[in-house]
């Protein structure tokens, strides 16, 4: 009687693994291309942006919070937890000198998204982590239309 317990114990841990180890197994999944790389709104500010962007200067899209700055902690714990804090964060717009590509400011254009608490939580990671860093970062409000003034302000 017992053998057969240890033998339904065993055989629940193997189907329980069994989806663990699949899932490790290194195999992709099925993917679909985005249509498009900037959503309505985002499109709207970004051709505004062009309007009046200086010559020496290009705006990058879409740009990984990690590609901006980068954790200095010595403490390899620290390190670590502020990395698993900005590795899968992207900033809306990211102006930079274009003969260097040096970062001037970083743009990111609120929507009423940015009201829930979760977006609330990620946007407090970004202002944080940017201000650490040094890093200007704008916060726009989105809206149908934007003013040369607040514009050119982005530029400075």
């Amino acid at each position: 009687m017992s053998s057969i317990l240890v033998l339904i114990i065993v055989v629940a841990i193997i189907a329980a693994l069994v989806p663990l180890l699949k899932a490790k197994s290194g195999k992709t999944g099925t993917f679909r291309a985005r249509k498009f790389l900037l959503t309505k709104t985002e499109m709207s500010f970004y051709n505004a942006l062009l309007l009046y962007l200086p010559k020496d200067r290009h705006v990058m899209a879409k740009v990984g919070l990690k590609e901006i700055i980068e954790t200095i902690s010595s403490d390899k714990q620290q390190r670590s937890g502020d990395w698993g804090r900005i590795k899968s964060k992207h900033i809306d717009f990211v102006l930079i000198d274009s003969s260097t590509s040096q970062i001037i400011s970083c743009i990111e254009l609120d929507d009423s998204s940015h009201n829930t608490e979760a977006a609330k939580r990620g946007d407090g990671i970004k202002n944080d982590s940017l201000k650490s860093a040094g890093v200007r970062l704008i916060r726009i409000r989105a809206s149908a239309s934007y003013s040369k003034e607040q514009l050119i302000d982005v530029f400075k």
